[in-house]
């Protein structure tokens, strides 16, 4: 009976952070961000493992200016499932944000690999490597990123000059 009952309480506990979970994303999607963040927070103390909800956290205290919580985040949602490769992208930006070059260059780098089509990727790596006035590495992702995505080239041959 006993097990029961802790069964069924675990079976509501799990319910209840998808409830949460959902709630988060909705608000997240409609740029309800501290609303978003007091769902995906209560849905991440109900079920603490579930790696999707420590990245939605992660996107909305990128979104919030948050920017060392959006890395622990991030890590985080790695740590529990490093399959989860979108996250590169994403901390490679908050990374960025800080401004700590080095690990957005490694994160975008991870990036590139596990998404190649994505303008932004190789936007960002030749935007960093910019911004580490490492102008000859940076010429051949502004390239990259002009070829992914034509809205990409004004920016990419401003800063390719």
């Amino acid at each position: 009976m006993i097990a029961m009952l802790l069964g069924s309480g675990r079976a509501w506990t799990a319910e209840y952070a998808e409830l949460h979970f959902s709630k988060g994303v909705s608000s997240f999607n409609e740029g309800r961000f501290e609303e978003a963040l007091q769902e995906l927070e209560r849905a991440a103390e109900l079920e603490p493992q579930e790696a999707e909800t420590h990245y939605y956290l992660g996107l909305v205290h990128s979104q919030l200016r948050g920017f060392p919580a959006a890395v622990a985040a991030f890590k985080q949602a790695l740590g529990l499932d490093p399959s989860l490769k979108k996250v590169h992208y994403d901390l490679g930006v908050a990374y960025f944000n800080l401004p700590d070059y080095p690990q957005a260059l490694r994160e975008f780098q991870q990036a590139e690999a596990h998404e190649p089509k994505r303008a932004m990727v190789p936007f960002f790596l030749g935007y960093t490597h910019y911004l580490r006035k490492e102008f000859e590495r940076s010429l051949p992702y502004f390239q990259r990123a002009r070829e992914l995505d034509p809205a990409r080239r004004q920016e990419a041959h401003f800063f390719s000059g």
